[in-house]
């Protein structure tokens, strides 16, 4: 004969679930947050970089740089960094 398992049990296990699921969503919840944060900022560079093509200066070709420098490097460090 098995022992059946109490009524603490019982309850203390969809409990278990429930955070085991709740931590699996906010793990992939903060990947594809970076992600996405990662595909906004590649797509404005490439928009400024448009932009900067079209005008040919060198007020445009720095402003592509500077947030490319500030923008699309840390964002990629944190990325890396993240895994």
């Amino acid at each position: 004969m098995s022992p059946t398992p109490s009524n603490e049990t019982r309850a203390s296990l969809p409990q278990a679930v429930a955070a085991g699921t709740l931590a699996l969503f906010q793990a992939i919840a903060l990947i594809l947050a970076t992600k996405f944060l990662l595909l906004l900022a590649l797509s404005g560079a490439f928009w400024l970089a448009n932009e900067a093509m079209e005008h040919r200066d060198a007020m445009s070709l720095s402003i592509v740089v500077a947030y490319c420098v500030l923008t699309i490097g840390p964002l990629s460090w944190l990325y890396v960094k993240g895994k």
